[in-house]
């Protein structure tokens, strides 16, 4: 972190950062990320990156998304229903420039 007048330097880096289920099953490998912040003369520039995401999902976590996926289609879709109406106030809405 760095700071002068105005102007603002962020910068952060993670290695390593892994994630591992209770029975000791990688989910996901190791990744290494780097992120920064800079505000210099009112011009702001967000950065991030980071190395190739590997994740390692069981079975039944997949199972499971595939599920929720479905319920939540089935609770989108309504069915054969109309939800536009014709607008009989206005004899023109919107017209072309050309």
């Amino acid at each position: 972190f760095a700071s002068k007048e105005k102007d603002t330097w962020v910068r952060a880096l993670v290695k390593d950062l892994s994630i591992e289920a209770g029975s000791g099953l990688v989910v996901l490998d190791p990744i290494d990320i780097s992120g920064g912040y800079t505000s210099v003369n009112e011009k702001t520039n967000i950065s991030v990156q980071c190395t190739d995401i590997c994740i390692h999902l069981p079975l039944s976590v997949i199972s499971l998304v595939l599920h929720l996926e479905n319920e939540a289609f089935a609770a989108l879709q309504i069915g054969n229903e109309n939800f536009l109406s014709p607008c009989t106030n206005f004899k023109q809405i919107w017209a072309s420039e050309k």
